[in-house]
Formats: C-alpha cells, sequence, structure tokens
C-alpha cells in the first residue's frame, strides 16, 4: 500500500506503509506554513487502486520558546528576601 500524509491539504511525506508513518518537526514546519495549528489526514492507497482516507487530526506547532526571569534584591543586610520568578507563553500558559 502506498500513503500519502498531508498537513493542511499540502503533501508532505509519501512512501510505501507498512504499520506506521513517522514525521519529524523538521519535514512539517518545512513544507507547511509554520506554527499553529495543523490538520494531518493520512490517504492510503491499495495494490487495486481503492484509497481510504483518515479522519483529521488537530496538533498545535509551537516554535515559539517561553520567557522566564528571576529578580532578586541586589544588596541585602537581612538573612531573608523576596525573589520574583515570572514566566510567559505565547500559546497562554503563564508561571508566577
Amino acid at each position: 500500500m502506498n500513503y500519502s500524509l498531508k498537513v493542511d491539504d499540502t503533501e508532505i511525506k509519501t512512501g510505501t506503509f507498512t504499520s506506521s508513518v513517522v514525521v519529524t518537526e523538521a519535514e512539517i514546519v518545512a513544507k507547511s506554513s509554520g506554527q499553529g495549528q495543523k490538520s494531518f489526514v493520512l490517504e492510503v492507497t491499495d495494490v487495486a487502486g481503492n484509497t481510504g482516507i483518515s479522519s483529521a487530526v488537530i496538533v498545535t506547532v509551537d516554535l515559539t520558546a517561553p520567557t522566564g526571569s528571576v529578580t532578586v534584591p541586589t544588596y541585602s543586610t537581612s538573612t531573608t528576601f523576596n525573589a520574583t520568578i515570572a514566566g510567559s507563553d505565547t500559546g497562554g500558559a503563564t508561571l508566577s
């Protein structure tokens, strides 16, 4: 059987189907429109020409690293002090 893996209707990988299809992040990014939500569909064709198409699977590709910071006093004579940590991600997750 032959297969065609499509992301957002763009064919990114083809070959002979055995039991699974492996695709790397680099293949997805190189042949699709970067990051964001992607719709994956697998199309398989047997030797008789019959074609089956999978249901779409939605995956979010996030290539932007989260940010973080730590703030501490520059000088303190006390044995205790407060430190502030903060972080954020464009995907909506936050830490504070």
